[in-house]
């Protein structure tokens, strides 16, 4: 599985990924997993929920908000290299958001928030995410035993 701060990756940068691959393949991996960006959220997600929630009335915390950046450049990116090199692919900003609106929490507690800064994973956001990239590669093996 390979996952990343991929924004910090120059873009020209990325292709290197493609050799990675290809050495993990012929190095005898049979199945690789690349994990796209997670939406980013500027200045961090809890004080973006803060700011919510003293400006909302009733006071509430949203379920979903605007205001992170999806790094779609990226990802569109990472899945062509990940296609190109026959390696799964997982959107982690599929998996937060629906459009541009992304998933802030995934319950009623203080714990259950998604991201305790701009873009680390909580518990919570990672079990989440986690959960996705198990579909998704049990989904991929079933094909590939076909």
């Amino acid at each position: 599985m390979l996952a990343a701060q991929w924004w910090e990756v120059p873009l020209e940068d990325l292709d290197k990924l493609g050799l990675t691959i290809g050495r993990l393949k012929t190095a005898g991996v049979q199945q690789v997993v690349v994990v796209g960006p997670v939406p980013v959220w500027n200045p961090s997600l809890p004080k973006l929920l803060l700011r919510f929630y003293e400006t909302s009335i009733p006071k509430h915390l949203p379920d979903r908000m605007i205001g992170a950046s999806l790094l779609t450049d990226v990802e569109k990116k990472l899945q062509e290299i990940a296609a190109k090199e026959n390696a799964s692919f997982v959107s982690a900003i599929d998996v937060f958001c629906r459009q541009n609106e992304c998933l802030t929490k995934t319950g009623t507690r203080a714990e259950d928030i998604v991201a305790w800064d701009s873009a680390h994973l909580t518990d919570s956001g990672s079990y989440l995410l986690a959960s996705r990239i198990y579909k998704i590669i049990s989904a991929d093996m079933v094909k590939r035993q076909k």
